[in-house]
């Protein structure tokens, strides 16, 4: 990767998603008991 290519605005804005929002699994975590479904907790 490198600077001259756009890739890399996609690769700080899903990590700064990340920092700022969660991670995928707990969202998942959160949304599954929010429908009452069991979970192993991956995180």
């Amino acid at each position: 990767m490198t600077w001259e290519h756009p890739v890399h605005l996609y690769l700080k804005r899903a990590k700064s998603n990340q920092i700022a929002l969660g991670t995928p699994g707990r969202h998942r975590a959160l949304l599954a008991e929010l429908v009452d479904l069991p979970m192993e907790r991956t995180d």
